[in-house]
């Protein structure tokens, strides 16, 4: 299982997390970046005033223009000492800040304002830039706090508008495992809302629908049930010599198992049967599915012992019931054969080829036109495909040395 889920929520929160480090990243480097054009500005008035100090002096008016012009002022040699005291170099680099000296240049931080220090003239001058150092990294930071604070509040606003999404997958999957009292509750008019609204829309007349299927199959099965049952009970009152009386029983028999195949398809395609799964021995459904066909076990070839498997026990058993009787109506010879495996049991019986692919067959009331006289509604492979799909297993079928092989795949 992956450790991150893809959904859209992640996404979201994804989308959100790298927005924030992005945001972050670039006020790093944004902030690194002006301090750095600032530091250079800095230099580069230092090389300016030196260059003016060479060619002028500091009484004359045309350095004093300069100085004005430039918001610098001369500062005291003891107020520079203690400022050159402090070691707040602006120049981190020691070998670049050793050639500034070396060239008469030295530029400290002190008090959030720039000082110059020059050998010129055969002394020591000192100036000062009156203009404070602009925070730059405080500003950024500042501008860094109220982005990340809107994309905060972006992000909580995209994440409660599709926050229902997850609760809607969530029933979505309930009501297509069979659960029928599925309502979300979804507030707003935006499109998730309405996808909700939508869907609880759908889900109330599907249920509607199925409850009304339910109860008129339920009446049908009532309708004609009770005809059969009053025809059985008749038919036993009727003079045991009664030529036709084994045929009239045989007949309401197979009504009643036909009535009970139909059954059996509403329950499976409604998904109203819950599986109970445990771990069965495969000998005792074997021999249940035996007592229900009225088999006769010469006529059946198995290796089945001690094998245990998981499954639901009447459902199992109606599968190899089917399989079975499946075998028993269409076989040439017998007897018919079982195999079971570590991953598998084979059902095989003698026949022609099939006249259409399996699949054909797992489709309810699908069956050859060769074998319209055999009796049933050709539901038996469907019902068994159903029943091992709610099991998670497989059914597939081959045809070799001319025996049809039906085998069900497990774990």
């Amino acid at each position: 299982m992956p450790i991150f889920k893809h959904s859209i929520l992640n996404t979201v929160r994804s989308i959100g997390v790298l927005g924030a480090i992005l945001l972050i990243l670039v006020a790093i480097f944004t902030a690194y970046f002006i301090i750095f054009l600032d530091k250079k500005h800095a230099v580069e008035q230092s090389i300016m005033l030196y260059d003016h100090l060479m060619r002028d002096v500091v009484c004359d008016d045309t350095m004093k223009m300069y100085l004005n012009a430039n918001n610098l002022t001369k500062v005291e040699e003891s107020y520079a000492q203690m400022v050159m005291g402090k070691n707040n170099y602006l120049i981190s680099d020691e070998a670049i800040r050793k050639t500034f000296k070396n060239s008469n240049i030295e530029i400290f931080i002190f008090d959030n304002h720039y000082y110059y220090g020059y050998k010129a003239h055969g002394a020591m001058l000192y100036f000062k830039n009156n203009t404070p150092i602009t925070p730059y990294a405080l500003y950024i930071t500042l501008i860094t706090l109220f982005l990340l604070i809107i994309l905060y509040f972006l992000y909580r606003t995209i994440s409660r508008s599709i926050a229902p999404l997850k609760s809607l997958s969530q029933k979505i999957t309930l009501f297509a495992q069979g659960e029928k009292d599925v309502h979300l509750q979804v507030e707003g008019d935006d499109e998730v809302a309405n996808v909700a609204k939508a869907f609880n829309a759908a889900s109330s007349k599907i249920t509607s629908l199925q409850q009304s299927r339910i109860l008129f199959l339920r009446n049908i099965m009532h309708e004609l049930k009770t005809p059969i049952t009053r025809g059985k009970l008749l038919s036993f009152m009727l003079d045991q010599r009664c030529e036709d009386l084994s045929k009239l029983s045989h007949t309401f028999d197979l009504m009643e198992a036909q009535l009970k195949e139909l059954s059996d398809v509403e329950a499976l395609t409604s998904h109203s049967v819950q599986i109970t799964i445990h771990n069965y021995p495969m000998i005792d459904m074997l021999d249940n599915a035996l007592e229900l066909l009225n088999f006769d076990e010469n006529q059946l070839v198995h290796n089945i012992a001690s094998q245990f498997i998981n499954a639901d026990f009447n459902l199992f058993t109606t599968v190899i019931k089917n399989l079975l009787d499946n075998a028993r109506k269409y076989t040439q010879t017998y007897p018919i054969y079982i195999e079971m495996t570590k991953t598998s049991i084979i059902f095989k019986n003698s026949g022609n080829p099939l006249a259409h692919p399996i699949e054909h067959y797992m489709k309810p009331f699908s069956r050859d036109d060769a074998h319209q006289t055999v009796e049933g509604f050709g539901l038996g492979l469907y019902i068994t495909n159903e029943i091992l799909k709610r099991h998670a297993y497989h059914l597939e079928y081959r045809y070799e040395d001319s025996m049809h092989c039906f085998i069900i795949k497990y774990n």
